[in-house]
This record gives structure tokens, C-alpha cells and sequence, in this order.
């Protein structure tokens, strides 16, 4: 009998950790093979097999700090407007998830009376944003542009290799005002790369996207998980993008697959002939299905692709500012807030890339070995300076004071732990509205014990950055995770 057959009445797990977990939580069937003789009615057991149990698992998430920030996650949501958020923290050296938070959620109880109201929601509570919320990162990801400016002796710019102390002059656009700004009108100045990750100025990771260029980009991407999968076990997360010019080129050529599709599709329609549109009465005799019906669904469908080529003809090949724009987490980049704790985990830890679990399964049988990804110490340096300022210094993007000014309940124990963080805000601009971001990790508050990597989303909100809106829902979740650990 194989080791997951199941019989016709057996519960088995169909969706979320129930069903990744499935040939643990249930087991193995036993069986036996009966021979019956023909003559006397008899019957004699050829071979048996016993069941097996299957096994208890035990969960890393905490449910109560995950209630706690459940709640939290909502009121930050509702308090900027959003349409949705996320929360994850994780252990930044065995990727031991202890909250994987959404908003909206769905009541798994009430799943089969309310599944079609929640599935038109245009909230989409059945989509766990923490796994599947893929969205531009922002200003997050900067850190990994330092990195790449100061690996194997430095990025030449004007002619000379960047360092960590070079200045980086700001004026608050790169080469016009009209284009590639950043968001002190009036400009920064000077500025170091850890200033420079301080205050979320644009312009020096602007020029390091520019010398770096599309290839180079994807590749530091990828290095820290970008684009694919963490490996969580948990179904339905999604991998991200990481946009290239090869890609960029297949879009244009699906799309323009796409359009012709649907135009011959429409021409179809309009030789079967639709017939003129004589009201509603007239189509409710003639009911669902006739010719008109195709006609305006393969005119709306046409319609569609042809304003999606359109757009991606506008958009056309690979140009600079396509670097420019993937260096600061905006244009076609894509992450889920997992894969941003995952990489704040790898700059907790020094460059392991670790892959996050709910269960502590492969954690006990040590079977996945995180990889190194050789990080320049020096660069590493920075970064962690830049992110340290970030929480404690004077301009830093989600300081005490921007905590305390966008959310009362932050009280002064919760601000003294959070001068202890590293921080990195983000404020993705998507047409009308923006996403709030900051990822980071705390150091490990007390020994014996790992830091902790975090990553907050609010999504769509109408005003605000990541510092004010999602700064103070991750200092609470540390304050919490903390007082839960049972340190002061």
C-alpha cells in the first residue's frame, strides 16, 4: 500500500498548513489482503499491514502574539485608509516564523456561507498578503544597492570606485526636476550611503542602478530570494519579479499575441453577426448566450488586450530609467513581505539566506542548510549603520518622534527597545495611492536567544510613508515578541 493512498472516507487536508502537512498529520493507512476460497466461503489474510500514526506538529507561530498583531495590523489599516496589510517576523538564523499576519481575513468557519461576498470584496480578504501580496518593495531594498556599490572593491562612478565615506551631493532630482526626484524637493546635500539610507534619499541609488544596469541588477536580486519562492511550508506563495530586458521583451511579445487573439476573436463575432441592440427586454427573451452576448464579451476582451499592448509598446525595450527605477523597488519589481524578512534575516545574520517554516519539521531534521552569500564585510557595515540611523538618528525615516507623533499607544518602553532596532522604511508609489513598507530585525534580546526579522505592509494608502504608517505596528510586534520571550 503506498504511503499517502487514502481511503474514500478519510479527512484529509485540503488547504493552508494542513494540507503541506498532510503525509505528517495523518499518517499511513493500514490494510490487509484477503484471499477467499471459492469452494468453502472461507476467507485467510494473505498479508497485513498496521496503521501508523501520523504525527503531532508543533507550530513556531505564537497565537497569541499573532492575535495581538492581528488587531494591531487592523487599526493601522483602517487608521491610513489602507486596503489591506501584512506582518511577518521570524527568527533571522532559523527562519522559525513567529507571526505571519493579514488583513483582511477570512473566518475559516464561515468559509462555505460568506466564500462569494469575501471573494468580490475588492479588499481580497482570501488572499494572505504576508505569502502572496505581490507589490513594489520601495525604498526596502536599498540596502542591497549599497551592497552591490561596495562589493569586490567598489563601483566606479566619475571615474573613481564608490567607498562607504564618499558623499553623494543631493539637490533633490538627479538630472532635471521633471524626472527621477527625490522626495526632498529642495535636496539632501551631501551625503554618505548610511545618511543616504537614513533619510531614504533617492538620488545615489539612482546613479548605482544606472553603472550597475539591468543584468546586475536581477543578479544582487536574486542572490538575496528575490523572484522565487522562500520554500515556506505553506501552499500559495507567490515568487515576486524581478524584471530584466528579456522579460520586459516577452511581455511585449504576449501582449501583442494577446491583441491579435482577441481581434480575431471579435472578427469572428461580427461575421456570425450579432444583430442590432434593441433593448433590454428583447435580450432577456432572447436569454444568455446569443450572438449579441458574444459580440460584446469579445469586444470587451479586445478592448482590454488592446489598451495592455498599447501600454507595453509605451513602455518598449530596456531603458535607464528602468534602472534607475529597480534600484529604489519601484517600476516592475515585485516582493511579497515573507521575502522582504527573509532578506532582513540574511543582514541579521551576516548573509545566510534562510528558508522560513511554520512547522518545526525540517528545523528537527536539519535537512536545508541556509547558503552563504559571501557579503563584503565593509558593505555589510554600512548597511547596518544606514539602518541603525534609520530607528535612532536625527533624520532617521522612522525615528522616536515619527512613531509617537502617528500612533499614541506607542509608550516609552516600546521606544527604548526600538532605538535597538535596524529599520529600512519604504514608500512605493502605485498610481493614486501608495504602499507602506519597513523590514529590519531586532537584535537578539537576551542570550541564547536569535534576532528577530521583520517585515510590516500596509497597502494602499492615500497618504503617509513607511515610518508612520507600518513603523509603529512593527515596534509593537517587537515590544510584544519581547515581553513574550519574557525579557524586560
Amino acid at each position: 500500500m503506498r504511503a499517502h493512498a487514502r481511503f474514500l472516507d478519510a479527512r484529509v487536508g485540503r488547504s493552508g498548513l494542513e494540507a503541506s502537512l498532510e503525509p505528517w498529520l495523518s499518517g499511513v493507512s493500514g490494510g490487509q489482503l484477503v484471499e477467499r476460497d471459492r469452494r468453502t466461503g472461507r476467507y485467510r489474510v494473505v498479508s497485513e499491514q498496521p496503521p501508523i500514526p501520523g504525527r503531532d506538529v508543533r507550530l513556531h507561530v505564537d497565537a497569541a502574539l499573532q492575535r495581538q498583531l492581528e488587531r494591531i495590523l487592523d487599526e493601522a489599516v483602517e487608521r491610513a485608509g489602507g486596503r489591506g496589510g501584512a506582518a511577518v517576523l521570524l527568527g533571522a538564523r532559523t527562519g522559525a516564523v513567529r507571526v505571519l499576519a493579514s488583513s483582511p481575513r477570512f473566518e475559516i468557519d464561515r468559509i462555505g456561507a460568506a466564500y462569494r461576498r469575501w471573494r468580490d470584496d475588492p479588499r481580497a480578504p482570501l488572499v494572505h498578503r504576508a505569502i502572496a501580496a505581490q507589490l513594489p518593495p520601495g525604498s526596502t531594498v536599498k540596502p542591497i544597492m549599497v551592497l552591490a556599490a561596495l562589493a569586490q572593491g567598489g563601483l566606479v562612478l566619475d571615474g573613481a570606485p564608490v567607498r562607504g565615506d564618499r558623499r553623494f551631493v543631493c539637490r533633490g532630482y538627479l538630472y532635471n526636476r521633471h524626472a527621477f526626484q527625490c522626495h526632498a524637493r529642495y535636496g539632501h546635500g551631501p551625503l554618505t550611503l548610511a545618511e543616504a539610507l537614513e533619510r531614504s534619499c533617492n538620488i545615489p541609488f539612482y546613479r548605482i542602478g544606472e553603472a550597475l544596469g539591468p543584468e546586475a541588477l536581477a543578479t544582487w536580486y536574486r542572490r538575496f530570494g528575490f523572484g522565487r519562492r522562500s520554500g515556506i511550508d505553506l501552499p500559495g506563495e507567490r515568487p515576486g519579479l524581478v524584471p530584466t530586458p528579456r522579460w520586459k521583451s516577452r511581455r511585449l511579445e504576449a501582449a501583442r499575441s494577446a491583441e491579435r487573439r482577441a481581434r480575431t476573436r471579435l472578427l469572428a463575432a461580427l461575421r456570425a453577426g450579432g444583430g442590432p441592440w434593441r433593448g433590454a427586454p428583447w435580450r432577456a427573451r432572447l436569454g444568455a448566450g446569443s450572438r449579441w452576448d458574444a459580440l460584446q464579451r469579445a469586444a470587451r476582451r479586445w478592448r482590454q488586450a488592446a489598451r495592455w499592448a498599447a501600454r507595453c509598446e509605451e513602455d518598449g525595450g530596456w531603458r535607464k530609467g528602468d534602472s534607475r527605477n529597480a534600484a529604489i523597488g519601484q517600476g516592475n519589481v515585485l516582493a511579497t513581505p515573507l521575502q522582504l524578512a527573509v532578506f532582513a534575516a540574511a543582514l541579521a545574520n551576516g548573509g545566510r539566506l534562510v528558508r522560513p517554516e511554520v512547522a518545526g519539521l525540517r528545523l528537527e531534521a536539519s535537512a536545508h542548510r541556509a547558503p552563504e552569500l559571501a557579503l563584503e564585510p565593509a558593505g555589510l557595515a554600512v548597511v547596518r549603520e544606514g539602518m541603525r540611523l534609520v530607528t535612532s538618528g536625527a533624520h532617521g525615516t522612522a525615528r522616536p518622534s515619527v512613531l509617537r507623533r502617528a500612533d499614541t499607544a506607542i509608550d516609552e518602553a516600546t521606544i527604548a527597545l526600538w532605538r535597538h532596532a535596524y529599520a529600512k522604511t519604504g514608500t512605493a508609489q502605485a498610481g493614486a495611492v501608495s504602499h507602506a513598507w519597513i523590514v529590519g530585525w531586532l537584535p537578539a534580546p537576551a542570550a541564547g536567544d536569535e534576532p528577530l526579522a521583520f517585515c510590516v505592509l500596509v497597502e494602499g494608502i492615500a497618504s503617509g510613508g513607511g515610518g508612520s504608517v507600518a513603523g509603529p505596528v512593527a515596534a509593537r510586534m517587537l515590544r510584544l515578541a519581547v515581553a513574550r520571550e519574557g525579557a524586560p
